[in-house]
């Protein structure tokens, strides 16, 4: 997913995104980049499926993520790209959400590549 996300941040600086989504284009430079990787053929089709199926997950990590480090307390490590806090700042917050919780030991490698994806097309803040 790495090289599919690296493609399209090449895609968006194209202007293959739009307020609606992804243009055609875009999906079809995805296949050709994408051809030579292992696992099934590689189509545009498939790739457009495949990031709708992944999108909702990246979106949710990624808007979980932006908010923690929007909270009070919370910081972010960037070399690891990771949610930072005390002991004490992450029990007070899991006490109210505790969904987050995968956040507090996980890196969010992708962080920075769905920053500059979402933006000006997603509310982040």
């Amino acid at each position: 997913d790495t090289k599919l996300i690296d493609k399209m941040r090449w895609g968006k600086k194209q202007g293959f995104q739009s307020d609606s989504g992804w243009k055609p284009q875009l999906w079809a430079h995805c296949a050709e980049a994408l051809k030579d990787s292992p696992g099934p053929i590689k189509t545009a089709d498939k790739i457009q499926d495949h990031f709708g199926n992944v999108r909702k997950y990246l979106k949710a990590a990624f808007l979980a993520v932006q908010s923690l480090r929007q909270q009070s307390g919370f910081g972010w490590d960037d070399g690891l790209k990771m949610v930072t806090a005390s002991d004490e700042v992450w029990a007070a917050y899991l006490e109210k959400r505790p969904k987050v919780k995968k956040w507090r030991k996980s890196p969010f490698p992708l962080y920075d590549d769905m920053l500059f994806l979402v933006e000006g097309i997603v509310a982040t803040g």
